[in-house]
């Protein structure tokens, strides 16, 4: 059951995801804004290994934890046999903060771990797609609000290293 004040949350980060979606960069796939995610295109001739060491470098000098990676293009081909395009979810977690979030209001754990997903599209180039947290930044207790701008700022700093695959 939820409670009200958790209620109100939910509702208030549901109404800030729809209030920023339209200026978000289009997601892969979508055919356009509207999904409350932000868009990166890797940069030409960039692999999805290098992308992938990129992010996770970056990701670990700022001291943000790669939980675990899902090969999920993999696994579709293991269980049809057919080639798939790439999709690979890379999950990442600053424990210290993610507990602080989740003891404000345990409904922020839905937001648990940071996802930033690798996906290629019809024409064969790469992206790196992440859900849109500003709602989410918006949406945390005003004391909380400076931790959840920087998990914000440091996987958009992910997301910019990976596409540009800077070490």
């Amino acid at each position: 059951m939820i409670n009200r004040r958790d209620g109100l949350l939910a509702g208030l980060s549901l109404g800030l995801l729809g209030a920023v979606a339209a200026e978000a960069a289009p997601a892969v796939g979508a055919g356009g804004a509207g999904l409350g995610v932000v868009s990166r295109k890797l940069a030409a001739g960039l692999s999805a290994k290098d992308a992938a060491q990129s992010m996770e470098s970056t990701a670990d000098n700022a001291n943000i934890k790669l939980v675990t990676t899902l090969a999920l293009s993999a696994q579709v081909a293991s269980m049809t046999g057919k080639k798939q395009r790439l999709m690979t979810i890379y999950l990442f977690c600053d424990p210290l903060i993610a507990q602080d979030m989740v003891d404000a209001n345990t409904q922020f754990a839905a937001f648990m771990p940071c996802r930033i997903a690798m996906a290629e599209d019809a024409e064969g180039s790469l992206w790196l797609v992440m859900m849109d947290l500003d709602p989410l930044v918006a949406a945390a207790p005003p004391a909380l609000q400076p931790k959840a701008k920087h998990i914000r700022d440091v996987l958009m700093k992910i997301m910019e290293a990976g596409a540009n695959g800077d070490l």
